[in-house]
């Protein structure tokens, strides 16, 4: 898979989208997003992982459910969710629909003090 600047000027869509699907085919257990998610015993950072894979089956569900409630390609949305494991899986569906066709805003939602 080429991401180089002249693979995207000859037309070939390369985003988030295209690396995600290719990962997910050729490496599909391998870590694609690790996240820390607490403290073990110890009181060392503990750390959950998705993979290419499961990432890209995510994003996909996600992104048919966007589907079955209207929202698609072309339609303005404003996403915003907490710095998570959960901000990939939710982005992703944006990318998967084409770039520049959809107008996202993307932010990190912090939970109010």
């Amino acid at each position: 898979m080429d991401l180089t600047p002249q693979a995207a000027s000859t037309g070939s869509i390369v985003n988030v989208a295209t690396y995600l699907h290719q990962m997910a085919r050729t490496q599909p257990y391998k870590r694609a997003v690790v996240c820390p998610c607490g403290r073990d015993r110890q009181g060392r950072v503990a750390y959950t992982h998705l993979t290419f894979r499961q990432l890209d089956i995510e994003s996909d569900c996600i992104a048919w459910g966007l589907d079955k409630i209207g929202i698609s390609r072309g339609i303005r949305t404003i996403l915003m969710v907490k710095p998570s494991l959960d901000f990939l899986p939710w982005y992703s569906p944006c990318s998967k629909w084409g770039p520049y066709r959809s107008s996202s805003i993307l932010a990190w939602a912090s939970p109010a003090c």
